[in-house]
């Protein structure tokens, strides 16, 4: 009898073509953040709409105000949960964090303090270690989400996304009470 073939399951690293989870398109498209999006240019738009009241107009305020919010929640995710921090030595150089999403990253000073580290153009990691050195640090810093912190960056980042929607739906409201009273 023939041993079974089994076909590939997904794995890291097996497509060219597979995206990584912190990737621009993929985090978003994966995860409950979608449906809050939506929510959120819905909300927009009809804020758009009851402010302008003239259809291309409000479109395009609408269609604005969507991707500043998605710009916002963008920029704002990985500071809306605590990064891991890894500490390494000044030989060693910084950590390998290939499947993360980089928070930041710096040099650690004798009392323990972070500062960031200056621009090191040296060709290897032992020569920015001695430049470090001579600034006063004794290792490195590297902030960073693992892939284990998927859900949580997506649950905090959509809980933002829905908030700024429930804002933008009340003065839509608001402005609607106004005009129409």
């Amino acid at each position: 009898m023939a041993p079974t073939r089994r076909a590939p399951g997904p794995g890291r690293g097996r497509i060219d073509s597979a995206k990584s989870w912190f990737d621009l398109w993929t985090f978003e498209t994966n995860g409950v953040l979608t449906v809050a999006l939506a929510l959120a240019g819905l909300a927009a738009g009809a804020l758009a709409g009851v402010v302008v009241r003239r259809a291309l107009p409000a479109l395009m305020l609408g269609l604005g105000l969507t991707a500043g919010v998605w710009t916002l929640a963008r920029l704002l995710m990985p500071h809306l949960w605590p990064a891991v921090t890894q500490v390494t030595a000044l030989g060693q150089g910084y950590g390998q964090h290939y499947s993360t999403i980089q928070v930041g990253q710096g040099l650690v000073t004798a009392n323990g303090g972070h500062v960031p580290q200056p621009v090191c153009y040296a060709l290897s990691p032992a020569d920015c270690g001695t430049a470090a050195e001579k600034l006063g640090a004794v290792g490195f810093y590297s902030q960073y989400h693992p892939v284990s912190h998927y859900w949580p960056l997506q649950l905090t980042t959509s809980a933002l996304v829905l908030a700024l929607a429930a804002v933008a739906t009340t003065a839509a409201y608001a402005v609607l009470r106004r005009r129409t009273a």
